[in-house]
């Protein structure tokens, strides 16, 4: 599956210190989701709808909060929904965790685990819940 958004949006920062940091975002999103179903149904066994594109337009509200937990590290958790404007009922949700390093000035090490939520998946026999674990370095110039 291939998901692509385009947003345009707002935000606001609620509070920023050295310590601690928290926003809120509104904004419209515009979806693309594609896929294959003769590959899908072969590989994981699971009953797919007909279509195999699907548009929608979203609106998008999210809230960030991150916060220094020792000297070069910063936890931060961030929430997103993605209420259909196009199609009424259907429902996307982002959970993301993550813990920030620093490695040096510019090299960073990230962690983080996300929770994923979709009231419509594509597989209607799959879970609606995901999750998903990465790590990556950041470098900035």
């Amino acid at each position: 599956e291939l998901r692509t958004d385009l947003a345009l949006g707002l935000g606001k920062v609620f509070n920023e210190n050295q310590d601690n940091f928290l926003d809120g975002n509104l904004g419209i999103n515009l979806s693309y989701e594609n896929w294959n179903n003769a590959l899908l149904d072969k590989t994981r066994g699971a009953t797919v709808r007909d279509e195999k594109h699907k548009t929608g337009l979203e609106l998008q509200v999210g809230l960030q909060y991150s916060y220094t937990v020792f000297s070069g590290g910063v936890l931060s958790e961030g929430l997103s929904l993605y209420p259909s404007l196009s199609q009424p009922g259907e429902l996307r949700a982002r959970s993301e965790t993550a813990l920030t390093v620093s490695v040096s000035p510019h090299l960073n090490l990230r962690f983080d685990l996300s929770v994923d939520f979709d009231n419509e998946p594509v597989y209607q026999h799959l879970n609606q819940w995901g999750t998903s674990v990465g790590a990556s370095f950041r470098f900035k110039f």
